[in-house]
């Protein structure tokens, strides 16, 4: 089973989701955003906010960050995604 924790302009579910991701391991779980209106993507960003979010919220970093790109590109079966590893394809997100 996963759990997709969505974080959209209408339906909200990290904050009902954060004991799990704080508490348990999060490998199951990754981030989807399925109904962002484009003036919040462009005002507050995508998945990228959803990172700074859960962060802010007290998930440690490299969860949030591992919810964001590996767990979801497994699930998908993206291979040679979603890592910063020999042999797979890079697409970096850089937060402070």
């Amino acid at each position: 089973m996963r759990v997709m924790i969505r974080e959209g302009s209408a339906a909200k579910n990290l904050d009902g989701l954060l004991p799990i991701l704080k508490n348990h391991d999060s490998r199951n779980c990754f981030f989807v955003t399925d109904d962002l209106d484009p003036r919040d993507i462009v005002e507050k960003g995508h998945i990228d906010n959803l990172v700074r979010t859960a962060i802010a919220k007290g998930v440690e970093p490299v969860r949030a960050i591992q919810m964001a790109t590996l767990n979801t590109a497994q699930y998908f079966g993206l291979k040679r995604l979603g890592a910063v590893l020999p042999g797979y394809l890079a697409d970096l997100l850089i937060v402070e």
